[in-house]
């Protein structure tokens, strides 16, 4: 089998009508009879959505395999058995309700499988005598909340990965969607989704870029992701939700601390944690202003945040070129001062 396209469901019975259909029409599927797989995940549903996926697997029974969970695992964890009961030598991932393109699964596949090349002098490129093969191939997105609308990377951001590609990836904060990784890299380096969690996926993808070597870059948008009111990062719990954010850039802090090239992308890293505890900062702000922590708590939860920041952050915020280059003005001197002590906090 060569590849496998993974989709976790859960509640959407309210759009996999729109899009389910372009991930089992896919033109991999025709190009490579046989080789290609539709695994569903059935996380623990309580509307129609596991009803739906059989009546899918019932019209594409070679291409399609549906996996129903008997308890609610979260999207990393519905993702990780996916994996799991998946045969592809390659796999990619995709959410209920997005909207892949017919030829993602293709597109993606001969991007990874292409020969490794490296840029050279100028914009020269050369096949590398490499025998591994790409890691991981990646393509454009299209998103209304991204700044621009889409994030797309040139093709000369991969090849080899010198310092300074892998530390513009781990900054820059690339999606886990519209990826295609290999099997065999990913349990190299034993890297999985967190589960039973919300915001499982920006350590994943942090993990991914600190341990990869050779990347390959389609210049093409081949997924849109959809603003779904119903989807689990709109209805999570608040306090949760602060957890969540936290207990994410720990395990990425961790998860890349292995990396034996780690101080050579440390400050890049920092750039992604910074990210992380601002969002934490600016929760807590959030819940001070509406009562619903008290003063107390709240100078408790902002200096133990504070203590956290320092651990993590071991390079001046205000000297980090990755900071300076993707952070926005405003929020980069709110973590210094935050980080300085001159301020950070609402209380005065």
């Amino acid at each position: 089998m060569k590849v496998s396209m993974i989709v976790p469901v859960y509640n959407a019975e309210h759009v996999l009508f729109d899009t389910l259909g372009n991930m089992a029409h896919q033109t991999f599927f025709d190009k490579y009879p046989g080789e290609g797989e539709l695994i569903l995940v059935n996380d623990c549903s309580t509307d129609r959505s596991g009803t739906i996926l059989e009546i899918l697997h019932r019209q594409f029974p070679d291409r399609t395999k549906v996996i129903h969970l008997q308890e609610n695992c979260g999207p990393g964890g519905a993702r990780n058995i996916g994996v799991e009961n998946s045969s592809g030598e390659f796999y990619l991932f995709m959410d209920c309700d997005d909207i892949a393109s017919h030829s993602l699964m293709e597109d993606l596949y001969q991007a990874v499988t292409e020969p490794v090349i490296k840029n050279t002098i100028g914009d020269t490129e050369a096949v590398d005598g490499d025998s591994e093969g790409y890691d991981f191939a990646m393509a454009g997105i299209k998103c209304s909340k991204l700044p621009n609308g889409v994030y797309l990377l040139s093709r000369k951001c991969g090849g080899i990965l010198d310092q300074e590609k892998k530390n513009f990836l781990i900054a820059s904060e690339a999606n886990f969607l519209s990826k295609i990784y290999r099997r065999s890299f990913m349990e190299k380096h034993g890297i999985r989704f967190a589960e039973h969690v919300l915001a499982e996926d920006e350590d994943f993808s942090a993990r991914v870029h600190a341990n990869a070597k050779r990347v390959n870059m389609i210049e093409k948008i081949l997924v849109e992701v959809q603003d779904t009111a119903h989807s689990a990062t709109k209805t999570m719990n608040p306090t949760a939700g602060y957890e969540d954010i936290l207990n994410c850039a720990i395990r990425a802090y961790q998860g890349m601390r292995k990396c034996p090239d780690y101080e050579e992308f440390a400050q890049a890293a920092e750039k992604l944690y910074l990210d992380r505890l601002l969002l934490g900062l600016l929760i807590l702000d959030q819940f001070y202003q509406e009562e619903v922590i008290s003063k107390g708590e709240y100078l408790k939860m902002t200096q133990s945040l504070r203590k956290l920041s320092k651990k993590m952050v071991t390079h001046p915020v205000r000297e980090n070129e990755w900071v300076k280059r993707y952070m926005k003005p405003e929020n980069r001197d709110r973590m210094i001062s935050f980080m300085e002590k001159k301020e950070g906090i609402l209380l005065k």
